[in-house]
């Protein structure tokens, strides 16, 4: 096999990733294969005893050397495996470690912090309610990257060096710059902030408003000192949904906080880090001056922003989304094809001569343009790439893409072993991988250019269904045309940036960038045809989508064709055979107890959702929570339901007309498949939904009532499913519970193994008497972290004294409730992970009993 080092990284990578999950796991497995190794050593030993006695006996065999070379060579290989095995499970529980280390220093902890700006990001968002006096009203948001090197004027060591992502407002950055004296030292934002209708003329002569971000830029690289209480972020409140803490890992970023004021620190330009920071700053304030001046709106700044930085942030959601569905949105991710685009264009203006000047040039090119991008992973990937491929050049060495492909990934996950879990590493080497297995394979039966293009597509499709549940089905044909414009996009405007940094003016090469812009995006959008080429679909399951990449590449691989050549059908059926029960192991490890759950407390934040499960793939909701600034349904309903393979809801019943009850079922409806809304009722109504559920309204007797009695009335359900039953009670108050109590006094209608509690637990509702006539035995709260004081600690301590076991999807997540055996099993999202049996807590919780993850 040529491709050893691919094999060595895939070894990496399951190191990491199974010591992540499970450590004793990957322990267990260690031994196996050094057991293995050993047994296979002892054989080999064997047969060289035996060459020697036939040696001395004058029967010294030539091929039988050649053979144990042969055997040597593959036992060498077989321990570097090993050692890249080895090599993932230190990297991830070291990583590991550090987070447990880092919880036991700073988590929830307020203290006086010092760091230095790594990284800047600013996005259009709503204030929230009172911060600096915007009251809701839309504002540049400032995120920025923080390593902390100081706590309370003490130095942290390298180990405790966590980075912090930081949200704060622009306007906060700029009276931070201002009373630290560096206001003089941005170009432009002295006039911004004397007058915003101030325009200018812009490097390509049009005349804009300018957008300040320059402001926000110019913290890049500074030491600031701020009161600050790290927190962790949230993790995934609901089954297989984006996981944000994870997300962030990826990135290496270790805690979140929001900041209202900070004090920056002026320092002198002496230090290599500093000088750093000081190029970089430049380069950023420079990109948004050259953005600024292009004639283009918003949105088309935007587009060209994420075109040529890779930088999506100020993008219109919608605008996002219309890429996404035609399968076109890595055009605004820097990768291998925007740098491949840029080498290539570089190579032609150099006429391919090998010059040590000119490979110098290009090289220290790529750099800046890495710090453009804030070196993104799929940036730094391609990057080293070439770096790779120019490096063979100089040899003059042929360069291997999957064996440069595995190098750069074993980079990246040495640097932060998370990133493996980030979606951008994940698709940018998918994408490589397809290339290389899949095109040689596809340019037998089509052209090589239109090969390349159909084994991207054709590798990524599965991913694309589990990561985004949708596949767009026309993206080989869209991509034709917007690939072309990006190809123009590219070159033009790096050369107008070049010529802005140099000449303070992008010439013509910016003005023709912001107009092949332009024809991208309504290309784009013409071909997006409002959606209806994008098929949404549930994620497969994460065993089938395994066998599928195991089957395709193997069969695809040059393994696979010297096995055929050489006629090793044996080898062939034994290594098809493995497939399916490795992809049946992942399967298996993947699957959690929510599939089994018949019912399911969805986590909406600060309001209420119950999911029933009818007939595997179908369901019906009760609420379904809401936000007057988020969109519930589309952000959490929607993926929540196509990561559980959910195709639609049969019926939606909404207890009460509450933005935290109905918004998100209103929102859903209007991406996802809804049958039947119900809204009104009166008790006695029932509804059957096939043989497996019965639902029934208890609550109100009448629904004639106004806005201000509206909780009092909420529509009651008691669900009879799965062989319990479910008490779902809305915001219904105290006074409510009592008419309803005396309704049904003497009989066990109010009786329900499980209870959704009412009003988030809002000292309001449960009473006494209400709660004995249910007698549960568990109890759901519905609430959120800005929650109102919800739920009650009275309410809580009467639900412990009445025995009745208590959950809250702000604290556990999802819950998830099914009976079985005649006892209630729950099982929650959020668990902790020192109850985990064999992860890295786990071991250290035996060592240490105080330790928390």
């Amino acid at each position: 096999m040529r491709r050893k080092l691919f094999v060595c990284a895939a070894a990496l990578i399951v190191g990491t990733l199974i010591s992540e999950y499970n450590l004793l796991l990957a322990l267990i497995m260690l031994m196996a294969a050094f057991a293995s190794y050993r047994i296979k050593k002892g054989e080999s030993a064997g047969r060289k005893t035996e060459h020697k006695r036939d040696a001395c006996n004058g029967a010294g065999n030539t091929l039988d050397e050649v053979s144990d070379a042969g055997v040597n060579s593959e036992r060498v290989f077989q321990r570097v495996l090993i050692y890249f095995f080895i090599l993932g499970i230190v990297l991830m529980s070291v990583s590991q470690y550090r987070s447990i280390c880092l919880d036991k220093a700073f988590r929830d902890r307020e203290s006086c912090f010092t760091g230095r700006v790594i990284a800047v990001e600013q996005r259009t968002a709503k204030a929230l309610y009172g911060s600096n006096g915007f009251n809701g009203k839309t504002q540049k948001q400032v995120r920025y990257t923080v390593r902390l090197i100081e706590e309370n004027g003490k130095k942290l060591s390298l180990f405790k060096r966590a980075k912090v992502l930081v949200t704060s407002y622009e306007n906060t950055v700029r009276e931070s710059m201002n009373a630290a004296n560096l206001s003089n030292r941005i170009s432009l934002s002295n006039r911004i902030s004397r007058s915003n209708l101030m325009s200018k003329r812009g490097p390509s002569g049009a005349d804009t408003s300018h957008t300040s971000a320059e402001t926000s830029y110019e913290l890049l690289g500074r030491l600031i000192r701020c009161e600050m209480t790290p927190e962790r972020a949230d993790e995934n409140g609901n089954p297989r949904c984006f996981n944000y803490r994870l997300h962030l890992k990826s990135k290496g970023i270790d805690y979140i906080s929001r900041q209202d004021n900070f004090e920056v620190i002026r320092e002198k330009h002496d230090a290599p880090e500093s000088i750093f920071y000081a190029f970089m700053r430049k380069l950023m304030v420079a990109r948004e001056e050259f953005l600024d001046g292009l004639n283009l709106d918003d949105e088309g700044k935007a587009v060209l922003r994420g075109v040529l930085f890779g930088d999506t942030s100020q993008m219109p959601e919608e605008t996002y989304e219309e890429f996404q569905n035609n399968g076109t949105a890595h055009v605004l991710a820097v990768s291998g094809l925007h740098i491949g685009i840029l080498y290539g264009f570089f190579r032609r203006l150099t006429a391919r001569r090998k010059s040590k000047g000119a490979t110098i040039l290009m090289l220290g090119f790529l750099l800046a343009y890495g710090c453009l991008t804030m070196w993104s992973v799929s940036a730094t990937r391609a990057i080293l790439f070439i770096f790779i491929i120019v490096i063979g050049d100089v040899l003059d060495r042929p360069v291997d893409m999957l064996t440069s492909l595995a190098a750069v990934a074993i980079v990246v996950i040495v640097k932060n072993p998370w990133s493996i879990y980030g979606t951008s590493f994940q698709m940018s080497f998918m994408a490589v991988i397809s290339i290389c297995f899949l095109a040689k394979v596809m340019s037998k039966v089509l052209p090589e250019e239109i090969g390349g293009a159909v084994s991207v597509h054709l590798g990524m499709i599965p991913f694309l269904a589990y990561t985004f549940n949708r596949i767009p089905l026309i993206s080989i044909f869209c991509n034709i045309p917007v690939v072309f414009a990006l190809s123009m996009a590219i070159p033009f405007g790096m050369a107008g940036f070049a010529s802005y940094v140099i000449l303070k003016n992008s010439l013509l090469f910016g003005a023709v960038s912001a107009r092949v812009t332009t024809m991208m995006v309504e290309i784009n959008r013409f071909l997006e045809f409002k959606g209806i080429f994008t098929a949404q679909v549930c994620s497969p399951a994460f065993g089938a989508l395994v066998f599928f990449y195991l089957l395709l590449f193997f069969l695809s691989s040059e393994f696979f064709f010297v096995l055929k050549n050489r006629k090793k059908y044996r080898t062939v059926a034994v290594c098809l055979a493995l497939i399916p029960v490795v992809s049946l192991l992942c399967g298996i490890t993947t699957a959690t107890p929510f599939d089994k759950a018949t019912g399911v407390m969805v986590d909406v934040g600060q309001g209420d959702c119950f999911h029933l499960r009818v007939n595997g793939n179908t369901g019906l909701i009760f609420d379904g929570g809401g936000k007057e600034n988020r969109n519930v349904g589309k952000d959490v309903l929607k993926p929540y339901f196509l990561h559980n393979g959910v195709e639609k809801i049969d019926a939606a019943f909404v207890t009460h007309l509450h933005t935290d009850h109905y918004k998100g079922i209103e929102e859903l409806k209007e991406c996802f498949e809804v049958g039947k809304v119900i809204v009104k009722g009166r008790a006695g109504n029932e509804y059957r939904i096939g043989k497996e559920a019965r639902v029934k309204i208890l609550w109100p007797e009448k629904q004639d009532f106004t806005v201000d009695d509206e909780n009092i009335n909420s529509l009651i359900f008691k669900i009879h499913a799965g062989g319990m039953s479910i008490l779902i009670t809305g915001d219904m108050t105290a006074e409510g519970e009592r008419a309803m109590t005396e309704k049904y006094r003497g009989t066990d209608v109010l009786r329900a193994d499980v209870l959704k509690v009412a009003h988030h637990g809002s000292k309001y509702s449960s009473t006494e008497e209400f709660l004995d006539a249910v007698k549960p035995k568990v109890a759901m709260i519905g609430v959120g972290k800005n929650n109102y004081g919800h739920p009650s600690d009275e309410v809580i301590e009467k639900l412990k004294e009445k025995g009745i076991i208590t959950y809250r999807t702000d604290v556990d997540g999802a819950i998830g409730i099914r009976k079985e055996k005649g006892r209630i099993t729950v099982c929650r999202q959020r668990t902790e992970k020192n109850r985990d049996i064999g992860t890295l807590p786990w071991i250290l919780k035996r060592i240490h009993s105080e330790t928390r993850y």
